[in-house]
């Protein structure tokens, strides 16, 4: 039900732009430090800068620091560093933009908003606000919601607004892009209750904090989960914060695909098959390996792999018409791809790649060779996507049959229109929504997506 437009928004808006004003420097006149952070920042740290604005600073919170972080990088968080390419003065006006506009208040969202796509518009209604990253959104038979919070809750939302958290999860190593990550249900689960969590684990190598892509197999009970067993862990392990993939999906036939990602090594992983990072794996429900996997008999592999040469796979959906599982993964500046998986084959990162590092420079001339598959989609610049979902809601029915992903970067939902197993057009859709994290087609026919800075989930009503 559309709620009526309330008049103090705009004024408690005002208010606010106000106050930040009386802290605030005067914005810098040089266009200079705004270009640079779109440039170089903004894919990773939010267009409007929501991460410096929502977020605990925890590399330190004034110009001096910020310029030592642009300049050397973090090499374990994924922060390149750009002291080759943002000279000191560049560097001083970037850190003093951030400072000043970092201050001013994020922009408010109404509880419902009005969007309009090609063949319909669209209410978002705002129903969950618990969770800082929710990082993806499970819906179970009676309609209600399993929502991960990257930093390691996991909730359960229900239709009459209630929830509640479920205990029995796993520690996670919540650093950097790791935490409590995908969430995937049993094919069989209305009969038997279980489901599949993947997560950054913490490992200790050498009394030094390390880390991994896992995934659990466990039983949700009354509030919490039971019969908690690990099924898949990659290895080697590292000591980087980002990177770790993860989602995770069936197929018809009962075969769990997993992501992971590259961990920031992208010259020893995806292309080298005795590691399990930059791949997707595929597994039976128990997590045993089926033996007709590409790799199987392969000297030295890891049995599990099903396809390698991916560098940050946070998407993935199985497309029922076809048979095909479709994976979406971020690129590096530029670059980011769809591929639709087939058994074995080689996805190209980083012998073939149509970005560039984020400091400018240049990777690899190289997008196209024989033997590596061709991405389906490419974006650039990047959008950042994560997580994907096939529309088959007959509420949305000019979507039916469509890839929709979630844009970090440019928060909005991409619409890839799919015909005959191909993306023969896009479209944007929610446009300047926020950072979108996750998406799920409810089994209410409804569309959820998972939204960050501010952390919410909120439901997509079609009006006609």
């Amino acid at each position: 039900m559309m709620t009526k437009p309330r008049l103090p928004y705009f004024l408690c808006t005002l208010i606010l732009g106000l106050s930040s004003m009386l802290v605030a420097k005067k914005p810098i006149n040089n266009p200079e430090p705004e270009i640079l952070y779109a440039k170089y920042c903004g894919s990773c740290h939010g267009r409007k800068l929501e991460s410096f604005k929502s977020r605990t600073w925890t590399m330190g919170q004034t110009e001096k620091a910020i310029i030592a972080v642009v300049q050397k990088g973090i090499a374990d968080k994924g922060m390149p560093a750009f002291e080759k390419t943002i000279n000191e003065k560049q560097s001083q006006e970037l850190a003093a933009y951030i400072m000043t506009q970092s201050k001013l208040p994020l922009e408010m969202s109404k509880e419902v908003n009005l969007y309009s796509s090609r063949e319909m518009r669209i209410a978002t209604e705002t129903i969950f606000t618990d969770a800082q990253v929710p990082w993806d959104i499970e819906s179970l038979p009676d309609s209600s919601l399993l929502i991960s919070d990257r930093d390691g809750e996991l909730f359960v939302w229900h239709q009459n607004g209630t929830s509640s958290t479920i205990t029995g999860v796993p520690v996670v190593h919540s650093k950097g892009q790791g935490g409590l990550l995908d969430i995937c249900l049993h094919p069989g689960f209305e009969k038997n209750r279980q489901l599949y969590i993947s997560y950054s684990k913490p490992v200790v190598v050498d009394g030094k904090n390390w880390s991994t892509t896992a995934v659990i197999k466990a039983t949700l009970g009354n509030g919490r989960l039971d019969n908690v067993v690990e099924i898949f862990e990659a290895q080697p392990y590292f000591p980087t914060n980002h990177h770790y993939g993860s989602r995770m999906a069936f197929d018809k036939q009962g075969y769990l695909y997993i992501s992971v990602g590259d961990r920031g090594r992208e010259n020893e992983n995806p292309q080298n098959l005795e590691s399990d990072c930059g791949k997707t794996h595929r597994l039976k429900e128990d997590g045993s390996i089926p033996e007709d996997n590409p790799f199987y008999n392969t000297p030295k592999a890891r049995k599990s792999i099903f396809t390698y040469g991916h560098r940050n796979p946070q998407g993935i959906a199985y497309e029922e018409s076809t048979g095909k599982m479709w994976v979406n993964e971020h690129g590096p500046r530029g670059g980011d791809e769809v591929n639709i998986l087939a058994a074995g084959n080689n996805y190209g990162w980083p012998i073939t790649c149509y970005g560039i590092n984020y400091d400018g420079s240049t990777i690899t001339q190289v997008k196209t060779k024989e033997g590596i598959t061709n991405p389906e989609v490419v974006w650039i610049p990047s959008i950042a996507p994560c997580d994907g979902s096939f529309v088959t809601s007959d509420m949305y029915y000019p979507w039916k049959g469509n890839f929709l992903v979630p844009s970090l970067s440019f928060s909005y939902l991409n619409r890839c229109i799919v015909k005959e197993g191909k993306v023969v057009d896009q479209e944007k859709l929610l446009e300047d929504i926020g950072r979108m994290r996750s998406i799920e087609e409810g089994n209410d026919g409804f569309i959820y997506i998972g939204l960050e800075n501010p952390g919410r989930v909120v439901r997509l009503r079609p009006l006609w």
